[in-house]
């Protein structure tokens, strides 16, 4: 049976993850994200989590948010986390779980791996030829 408002773990740039309540609607999430949606499967905690994020957040330019991946990747924009059903609907994140994201992507976290990776995206976007090297 899928819930009317799920529990979740909202992910803003620069700011502790907070834990609210979200009315479980495409409507609601898109609202939340700022645009389209785009379901991305974590799997940190053994239980298969799902992030709710901008589809468009970095072709956007979205501020950046949290690391994903062990700083492969990073999420920009807001988004949240939920669990995940066997039917594949969005349902509230244990507690446990939330608990677990918490920790691991304290603000400083956040705040680190977004500097590394803004320098590299403006080093890699202003970077020049050397004159004479081929």
């Amino acid at each position: 049976m899928e819930e009317q408002k799920i529990k979740v773990l909202a992910l803003l740039p620069m700011e502790l993850p907070e834990e609210i309540e979200l009315d479980n609607t495409l409507e609601a999430m898109q609202k939340f994200v700022g645009g389209l949606i785009e379901c991305i499967t974590l799997s940190d905690t053994g239980s298969e989590v799902t992030l709710v994020c901008n589809d468009e957040g970095k072709l956007l330019g979205l501020p950046l948010n949290r690391p994903l991946w062990d700083g492969a990747d990073v999420l920009a924009g807001p988004g949240f986390l939920a669990g995940c059903d066997n039917e594949g609907n969005l349902t509230s994140l244990p507690q446990s779980t939330m608990d677990f994201y918490k920790e691991k992507w304290p603000i400083t976290a956040c705040l680190k791996v977004c500097w590394k990776k803004s320098v590299l995206l403006s080093v890699s976007c202003t970077a020049q030829p050397l004159a004479g090297v081929s």
